[in-house]
């Protein structure tokens, strides 16, 4: 899109309504801005500040904003005296799963209507942690979480992501990600609230800016109950009794699914989908003893599994337990004619479609059809560890696939022996 609107902009010919390329992986990062801003020069226009870039491909777009706003809001102060005006606020109404992949079968005969073809996506609603709930709900002194709310949106444009009654202890579970790390501008938007002024000058400290957040954010694990629960043990007396709701809610993101490929094929298993969930943490730079999982895939791996013992198979999760999530269509499919060749290229959980895949070929070998030849490429890190599948790989290697069916690894943890990968593994293989 940004390449067609840069060439469009360039003659003067076309229009688009949405252009965007955030992510620096990509040739045309930010282009748009770029372009946009020198044509503007071009027609006579001046350059107030430097032209704002965010980066999708570091998760950095709201901090880059941030920055930019920053930039912008001490220009106008300075050259154009203009001043800041705070907005006034009102009340609505008042075990270690370290490195474990699991697979989960979803038995869908129950709802009958509900069809998948290989290649789809599974999207499962997570529900928050309780003691991070019970943490919410304790610091804003909140005593009766299943009274009825009601939310109403002041901007009629805006669309609202949230059930309209409800109540607290619902918003906290179901709709609000309150795992999720609190920007900078919440933090700095507390101290407009009536506290003591150690907190102000606290949160004033650690919000200063970018690098100074970043850094206090390596030692410390902030979600938004954790931020108030911070503010405590600056002055013991602190209580957010007029903290109102509505900030709360404007101040946490909305829960999304997660979506995960779909890892059996609709040929062979029509009313049962499987999906392969790799359940890891991420460290705090300064104080890596604080691990923090993925929330839905520590939400799904709490549903009763246990780490995998054999290096040839996953951890299976145990049945009769019951998940919220839909299937999401996806444009990743086989070609249409069965003799095309399949290179097909995985590392770890992205195998997941692909195994979907060769079954869809399998079956039709079995029919009579001729099929192109597939070579897969996966990549692990060690030989002994995290080969998934390799049993039910070896199987279809030998039959019904026998002599089309190829399987090239590459390892990049084996002690001893230099780092491989994939592209090392297709390299060679072109050689």
């Amino acid at each position: 899109m940004a390449e067609v609107f840069v060439a469009n902009q360039r003659t003067g010919n076309g229009t688009l309504r949405r252009v965007w390329a955030r992510n620096s992986n990509y040739k045309q990062y930010n282009k748009v801005v770029e372009e946009v801003a020198s044509t503007m020069v071009a027609w006579g226009a001046s350059l107030l500040l430097s032209a704002g870039k965010a980066d999708e491909g570091r998760s950095t777009t709201e901090e880059d904003f941030m920055a930019w706003k920053e930039n912008l809001v001490l220009f106008l102060k300075t050259h154009l005296d203009w001043r800041e005006h705070a907005a006034s606020r009102s009340l609505i109404t008042k075990e270690s799963h370290e490195g474990v992949c699991i697979h989960m079968d979803i038995n869908l005969s129950g709802q009958p209507e509900i069809k998948y073809k290989s290649g789809d996506h599974i999207a499962s609603w997570p529900v928050n942690p309780r003691d991070e709930v019970d943490r919410l709900l304790q610091v804003l002194d909140i005593k009766k979480a299943d009274q009825r709310i009601i939310i109403q949106s002041k901007a009629p444009e805006t669309e609202l992501r949230l059930p309209r009654r409800t109540n607290a202890l619902a918003l906290f579970e179901h709709y609000l990600d309150i795992c999720a790390p609190v920007p900078r501008q919440v933090v700095l938007s507390l101290v407009d609230f009536t506290i003591p002024d150690v907190v102000k000058i606290a949160l004033r400290k650690i919000g200063k800016d970018k690098a100074t957040y970043s850094a206090f954010l390596a030692s410390t694990r902030l979600t938004f109950a954790r931020l108030l629960a911070y503010t405590s043990t600056l002055d013991p007396n602190i209580n957010w009794l007029s903290l109102p709701l509505s900030f709360v809610i404007e101040s946490i993101p909305t829960m999304s699914p997660r979506c995960y490929s779909i890892s059996t094929s609709n040929i062979t298993s029509p009313t049962q989908v499987s999906i392969t969930i790799s359940v890891k943490q991420t460290r705090l730079a300064l104080k890596p003893e604080v691990a923090i999982f993925g929330l839905t895939s520590q939400y799904l791996a709490s549903l009763g599994t246990s780490p995998c013992q054999d290096p040839g198979t996953v951890q299976k999760q145990n049945p009769l337990q019951t998940i919220q999530a839909q299937i999401r269509r996806s444009n990743f499919k086989l070609p249409m004619a069965s003799t095309v060749p399949l290179v097909l290229v995985a590392a770890d959980t992205g195998i997941a479609p692909l195994r979907a895949f060769i079954p869809d070929r399998a079956r039709l070998a079995v029919m009579g059809r001729q099929i192109g030849n597939i070579t897969l490429f996966f990549g692990r890190r060690d030989t002994n560890i995290d080969f998934l599948y390799r049993d039910e790989l070896a199987t279809v290697a030998v039959e019904p696939l026998e002599g089309k069916f190829e399987l090239v690894t590459a390892y990049s943890r084996v002690p001893g022996k230099d780092k491989r990968y994939v592209q090392d593994a297709m390299w060679e293989r072109m050689g």
